[in-house]
């Protein structure tokens, strides 16, 4: 795989987390009732990048134990991790804003609409996201050692 589709595939994958990085949250001042409400997807963001930590750690196991066994050697001077500049597309999770607009329901009940991006769990999904970036450029270059070694 060239280096291209694994920025396209990087990118992507960033832009995903970026575009589930909020929270939406309504607040009511009623005595009984629906008294809040709120959709917020950041923890997707962690779920899945800590699920594909898990799933490339195998994959990698899997290929590791390939190469032992097919006693086929890595030289030193080969850039395993790949690139360390992915990481800066995890940026705009860092990022934190929240806003609050007051509101009336149909009711005429007054309330809060409360938007956040980013928070606090944003930085888990930075630091497993950047350990999924690094070894998804390890699962490629052992792929694609162990592909050059049995075609040779």
């Amino acid at each position: 795989m060239n280096h291209r589709k694994i920025s396209i595939i990087i990118s992507c994958y960033c832009a995903i987390l970026w575009l589930t990085n909020w929270s939406l949250t309504y607040e009511y001042n009623r005595e009984s009732g629906l008294k809040s409400s709120s959709i917020s997807p950041i923890g997707f963001g962690v779920i899945v990048s800590f699920v594909m930590v898990i799933i490339l750690l195998i994959a990698i196991w899997k290929q590791i134990r390939v190469l032992l066994e097919s006693e086929i050697m890595i030289p030193r001077n080969i850039r395993l991790f790949g690139y360390k500049i992915y990481c800066f597309l995890l940026i705009p999770l860092a990022f934190r804003i929240q806003e609050a607009y007051p509101i009336i329901d149909t009711d005429g009940t007054k309330g809060t609409k409360f938007y956040s991006y980013g928070g606090e769990i944003s930085s888990y999904t930075i630091v497993w996201t950047a350990i999924a970036i690094m070894l998804f450029q390890l699962y490629i270059n052992l792929r694609e050692k162990l592909r050059n070694q049995v075609v040779a």
